[in-house]
């Protein structure tokens, strides 16, 4: 049986990294900048690198959207540790338990916009 990749565990850190990185793209330094998806990739691939080696993640898969449009999409590493296949950005790694993360900073969006309450009660 082949040795499936549990990336989750790791994952979660890797992903801040890259949303901070990506916070700072499109600054100037003087020069021309490159085209945005020629930023974007750059950026993406060399965060995922360094977060794969420094907290030794075997693969992942990343994306990126805004409205509905994916704007980067690349498979890092390998998806199966048996067959050293690499990851097509396709991939969808279980996330495990990290769901509640982002169910509770969907519930504080929604609290925000007023379309509820944490104190409401979940009974009909």
């Amino acid at each position: 049986m082949a040795q499936a990749l549990r990336p989750w565990r790791v994952v979660s850190p890797a992903v801040i990294a890259i949303g901070l990185a990506l916070a700072g793209c499109g600054g100037s330094n003087g020069t021309a900048p490159p085209g945005p998806q020629q930023t974007l990739g750059s950026t993406v691939d060399a965060v995922a690198q360094a977060a794969m080696q420094q907290q030794g993640i075997p693969g992942m898969t990343v994306a990126l959207a805004k409205k509905g449009t994916i704007l980067y999409a690349q498979g890092y590493g390998v998806s199966d540790l048996t067959t050293r296949q690499a990851p097509q950005p396709s991939v969808i790694f279980e996330i495990g338990s990290i769901t509640k993360q982002f169910t509770a900073a969907l519930i504080m969006k929604l609290q925000e916009q007023g379309k509820l309450h944490v104190d409401d009660s979940l009974a009909v």
